[in-house]
């Protein structure tokens, strides 16, 4: 209960920031993907070069190849992040399509705790239309993408709230229906 309510806030504040700092906002975001390549490789790197004489040559090599190639690809991502403007665009649309995917599959799976109403489906069956949409229109200005992206990561973390209390609820109800037939 506790990782749904966290996940809806940090995914409402995620939209938030979308919202506000469109306009900087997708290079930030690139270049936080090019440190999350970097440090790791980098540390991975340091890791093989310290204990070099107790790994093989096949996996040392194998290793410092793909080590090597996340340094240069996070120093990219780094230094040219509006190079994958497009690509980034696309990616955050796979991600809001899958963010709604599972909205729609936790709305159908919970149908036997909970009463599902036509209308708990309208908000994921519309993150998933735009999320099509932003994928098919990846060339419009990306900071109107990004805001569109803002929008639904907001109302994607209020749905959320939203199924984790009417879950919650129900599921207290439950156990205070089995805490009754027991005492009988």
């Amino acid at each position: 209960m506790m990782n749904s309510i966290l996940r809806s806030v940090v995914t409402i504040l995620i939209g938030v920031v979308l919202i506000y700092m469109r306009d900087s906002a997708v290079a930030l975001l690139i270049r936080i993907a090019g440190v999350a390549f970097l440090l790791p490789a980098l540390a991975s790197l340091v890791n093989l070069y310290v204990n070099r004489k107790a790994a093989s040559k096949m996996a040392l090599t194998f290793m410092t190849i793909i080590d090597v190639g996340s340094v240069a690809f996070g120093m990219w991502l780094l230094l040219a992040p509006y190079s994958f403007q497009n690509l980034f665009v696309k990616l955050m649309a796979v991600f809001v399509f899958l963010i709604a995917l599972h909205q729609i599959i936790v709305v159908i799976a919970s149908r036997n705790s909970v009463k599902v109403v036509l209308s708990m489906l309208v908000a994921p069956l519309l993150l998933a239309a735009v999320a099509v949409y932003l994928f098919m229109s990846a060339e419009v200005v990306v900071g109107t993408v990004i805001l569109v992206l803002g929008i639904c990561s907001v109302a994607s973390g209020l749905f959320d709230l939203v199924i984790a209390f009417v879950v919650r609820r129900k599921i207290s109800s439950d156990v205070v229906e089995i805490v009754v037939e027991e005492k009988k």
